[in-house]
Formats: structure tokens, C-alpha cells, sequence
């Protein structure tokens, strides 16, 4: 399932949602089958790809 939420970029955070965002920070990555550590090789290959198809800004 896909959620999508449209931002408000003047909304001010709570002082609940800064604390989360502070302990998020300090939580250690955890990789998993899904989400791998990349090896060199791969990430390489993850910065060309994505210099020869750059990320398409929707301007309307």
C-alpha cells in the first residue's frame, strides 16, 4: 500500500514531533533482506544511474 500526504511547507512542528525526529536520529540503520548495506560496487552504480536519469521535478 502507497501513502501519499501533501505537505504544508509554513507548518510549524510540535515539541512532540521535534523529540521524535531527535530520537529517530539517534536510532542505529538497521539493514534487512529488503533493505541491504550496499557494497562499493553498488553504490557506484546507485550515483551513476542516478546522474544519467536525474529526479524530474513536477512543475505544474
Amino acid at each position: 500500500m502507497i501513502v501519499t500526504y501533501k505537505l504544508n511547507k509554513d507548518a510549524v512542528l510540535s515539541d512532540e514531533e521535534l523529540k521524535m525526529l531527535e530520537a529517530a536520529e539517534k536510532m542505529p540503520v538497521v539493514y534487512d533482506d529488503d533493505c541491504p548495506k550496499l557494497t562499493p560496487e553498488m553504490e557506484k552504480a546507485f550515483i551513476a544511474a542516478r546522474k544519467a536519469n536525474p529526479i524530474k521535478k513536477n512543475l505544474a
